[in-house]
C-alpha cells in the first residue's frame, strides 16, 4: 500500500471538528502499594506546575517554541495524560491539537522525530478492523522505519486479536528492522504474548541467514534452532546448521546435521562442493560419502520418496 500523505494539519482539522481520537491503549498495572499521601500531592502540584508552564509556552509567538514546548510535553510519562487531556478541552484550537498530540505521542511512544508522519495514521485506529489495523500498522513501520519500533510495541501489548499480532512480530522480525525489532520482542517479554507461537519459520530462517552473513554464528545458531522447532525437516536451516558446526570446527555435528540436509531433501551437490562455508571437511572420507548420497537421490528411478522435502508449515490465515 502507498504510504499515506496525511498532513499534520489535518489531524487539527480533526480536533477542530471534535472527532478527537480515543486510542485502546492499555495503562500499565496497577500498584498495589499505598503511597505516601503527602509525597503523591507534592508530586501532583509539581506536575500539574511542569505541564501548566509548557501549556503557557504553546501561546508564544514562535512556531519553534510551541513545537519544543509540544515536544516536552510528549516527554512526560502517562501520570500525565489525564491533566493534559482536561487542559486540551478547555484550550483553544491550536493548543488542543498540540496537547493531544503530545498525547498521543506519550500513549504510542512515538518517537519525536517520527510524530508527523505517525500520529494521523494512529488517529482513528481504535475504529479500524483487524484487517485495516494490519493495513495502517504497515504503514507506521513504512513511515517510521526503525523510529516506528516503541510504537509498533505498544501495539502489540494493546492488541486483541492474533491476526494482528503475528502482523506486528512479522514487521518488527523483518529484515528493515533487523536487528533492533527482534531484540525489542525478545526483551520486552510481553503479557500474553508468546513470541514463538505468533513467530513463522520463515521469518526465523530470514533472520538467521542475517546474522550467519555477518559472522555472528551463535545468534545464528539459536534463530535456526527455534526454526527447526518449527520446522524440523526444512533442509535449507539443517544445511546452514551444518555449515556453522563446520566453521567453528565441529565436524561431527556438522556431518550430522548436513546428512540430516540432504535427507530431508537438500539436493544441491554442486554448491555442497563449491560452499566456502564445508571447506574444512574436504578431506573427511563422509564428506564423499555426502555428495555420493545425493548422487544417488537424484539418478532417476532411485526410489527417493521418503526423501523429499516437506514443505514449511502454510503461513497462518490472517493475510486478507
Amino acid at each position: 500500500m502507498a504510504k499515506m500523505t496525511l498532513k499534520v494539519h489535518s489531524l487539527a482539522m480533526i480536533f477542530l471538528l471534535g472527532a478527537a481520537p480515543c486510542l485502546a491503549v492499555p495503562a500499565g498495572p496497577a500498584s498495589t502499594a499505598a503511597p505516601d499521601a503527602s509525597a503523591a500531592t507534592e508530586t501532583a502540584v509539581t506536575l500539574s506546575t511542569t505541564i501548566q508552564q509548557l501549556v503557557d509556552r504553546l501561546d508564544s509567538p514562535s512556531y519553534a517554541e510551541r513545537e519544543k514546548a509540544m515536544l516536552e510535553v510528549a516527554a512526560l510519562d502517562e501520570k500525565a495524560l489525564p491533566l493534559i487531556r482536561r487542559l486540551a478541552a478547555k484550550a483553544d484550537a491550536e493548543r488542543a491539537w498540540r496537547l493531544l498530540t503530545a498525547e498521543m505521542m506519550i500513549r504510542w511512544q512515538i518517537a519525536p522525530e517520527a510524530y508527523a508522519e505517525i500520529v494521523p495514521l494512529l488517529t482513528d485506529y481504535d475504529s479500524l478492523s483487524w484487517v485495516e489495523r494490519q493495513h495502517r500498522l504497515r504503514e507506521v513501520s513504512a513511515s517510521g522505519r526503525k523510529l516506528a519500533i516503541p510504537t509498533l510495541m505498544a501495539a502489540l501489548r494493546a492488541e486483541k486479536d492474533d491476526r494482528v499480532k503475528r502482523t506486528i512480530v512479522r514487521v518488527l522480525a523483518s529484515r528493515n528492522m533487523w536487528p533492533d525489532g527482534m531484540s525489542a520482542l525478545r526483551e520486552a517479554n510481553v503479557p500474553g504474548v508468546d513470541l514463538n507461537s505468533l513467530l513463522d519459520p520463515r521469518v526465523l530462517i530470514s533472520i538467521g541467514n542475517a546474522f550467519l552473513s555477518k559472522g555472528e554464528y551463535d545468534r545464528a545458531l539459536r534463530e535456526y534452532e527455534r526454526a527447526i522447532e518449527l520446522a524440523p525437516n526444512e533442509p535449507v536451516v539443517l544445511y546452514n546448521i551444518g555449515c556453522i558446526y563446520a566453521l567453528r570446527g565441529k565436524p561431527d555435528q556438522a556431518f550430522d546435521y548436513l546428512t540430516r540436509s540432504v535427507k530431508a531433501g537438500y539436493t544441491d551437490e554442486e554448491w555442497l562442493q563449491r560452499d566456502p562455508d564445508l571447506k574444512s571437511l574436504h578431506d573427511d572420507p563422509r564428506f564423499k560419502e555426502l555428495v555420493d548420497m545425493i548422487a544417488q537421490i537424484k539418478r532417476p528411478g532411485a526410489g527417493t520418496e521418503d526423501l523429499q522435502p516437506p514443505e514449511l508449515p502454510p503461513a497462518p490465515a490472517d493475510e486478507p
